[in-house]
């Protein structure tokens, strides 16, 4: 597994040779349409196909995907978010958490949180 790096100044100034370019890498949207995430992604050689399809390398979505869409992804394409992470980013479910492992592991080992 290899990794992309996306570099602003490739909005000026797209490179020809492009990773995403060359083995034809494309993306969608999901519940968002940034224009600048599509402006980064173009710039850096991906193709924008439609939000219906399956085929795409990555999926970017301003809401956290359905667990069906997660389990039907193949090794090689990836989503901007990690399935469930809204536990841990949304405030009230983080405390929700907390609070259940401080009943289940005592309040000595998650005592970080105000009350």
């Amino acid at each position: 597994n290899g990794y992309l790096l996306f570099n602003y100044a490739n909005l000026d100034d797209p490179p020809r040779d492009s990773t995403a370019r060359k083995y034809n890498m494309t993306f969608k949207f999901s519940q968002s349409d940034s224009k600048l995430i599509r402006m980064l992604m173009e710039a850096h050689g991906f193709t924008e196909v439609e939000s219906s399809s399956s085929f795409f390398s990555l999926y970017w979505g301003n809401a956290h995907f359905n667990p069906n869409e997660i389990r039907q992804l193949q090794d090689w394409q990836k989503v901007n978010h990690f399935p469930r992470s809204s536990e841990l980013t949304r405030k009230d479910r983080l405390y929700m958490n907390i609070k259940r492992m401080q009943r289940q592991f005592g309040v000595k080992l998650f005592d970080f949180i105000p009350t």
